[in-house]
């Protein structure tokens, strides 16, 4: 999966993190592949993967991109997504969480969540 992951040209994202780094204590990257794609890995100091179970992150894609769609069109979503997408995001929730430094569940509240990762931050002083 890896080649899979740096055949992307990620080289505004890579600039922006190195200007912000400049600037900033701290500079959170909401990036798919963690700390996975060559280019960033170098730039980051801690992965944090929130690991969310696919049937929560499925009904909220379909509260927030369907709502207002036909039946057909969100039965069509949902045989793809059995066929195609659930296999991808399995496989792909592996590879970044087995590099992350904190994975978190995402079940939990965002307070909970931004808790966790600040005291971390403040114990381990990234």
């Amino acid at each position: 999966m890896s080649e899979s992951v740096n055949q992307y040209d990620i080289t505004e994202v890579v600039r922006a993190v190195k200007s912000a780094r400049t600037k900033f204590d701290y500079v959170l990257v909401d990036f798919p592949f963690g700390n996975r794609h060559n280019s960033l890995a170098s730039l980051i100091n801690l992965t944090v993967y929130i690991k969310t179970p696919l049937d929560l992150l499925l009904a909220r894609q379909i509260l927030r991109d369907y709502s207002t769609s036909k039946l057909t069109d969100i039965l069509d979503w949902l045989k793809t997504y059995i066929r195609i997408a659930r296999p991808i995001f399995l496989a792909n929730e592996q590879f970044v969480s087995s590099s992350a430094d904190l994975i978190l569940d995402g079940s939990s509240s965002l307070p909970s969540k931004v808790d966790f990762v600040l005291k971390t931050l403040q114990r381990d002083k990234f």
